[in-house]
């Protein structure tokens, strides 16, 4: 349908919280950091760059993979459509993932801080129960037995 088309949120940096989906925000970059190689859960290797990005409410570090971002360069203003917030570490990481995008803007973003740092705070990391084991072979899903492996305090008997 012509002329439907949704406006976009965008949000603060300071509003932003852990495991957030949707993520439409407008960035400044204050610090390009140098690409490393990482290795994977999977065994794969692949480049990694972290970019601490603020607006006027305060900065984050962001996560770039392989070819992400590679012409941004420092004092660039980004434009992030379709972002998600990780904890990496138990710390507040911005990232594009398979759904997000950058888009250009014309828009600059003249005075940033870089105030809370919103990577700084720790959060506790919640396990996820799908993997516990549910009981299977003795273990528990209050931590009983860890991960399936052992006998639940009943078995002692």
């Amino acid at each position: 349908m012509e002329g439907s088309e949704e406006e976009i949120r965008y949000v603060k940096v300071s509003e932003l919280q852990p495991k957030m989906g949707g993520v439409n925000i407008i960035v400044k970059i204050l610090d390009l950091g140098e690409e490393r190689e990482v290795r994977t859960r999977r065994g794969e290797t692949r480049r990694l760059r972290e970019a601490r990005v603020a607006d006027e409410t305060g900065s984050i570090l962001m996560t770039l993979w392989d070819d992400q971002g590679s012409d941004f360069k420092d004092n660039d203003t980004i434009k992030i459509v379709n972002g998600y917030i990780s904890l990496v570490r138990g710390h507040m990481r911005l990232g594009l993932g398979r759904y997000g995008s950058f888009e250009d803007t014309d828009e600059a973003l003249e005075e940033v801080s870089e105030e809370p740092d919103m990577s700084e705070k720790e959060y506790e990391m919640e396990h996820d129960r799908r993997w516990r084991g549910y009981g299977s072979r003795g273990g528990s899903y209050r931590g009983r037995g860890g991960y399936g492996g052992g006998r639940g305090e009943r078995g002692r008997e």
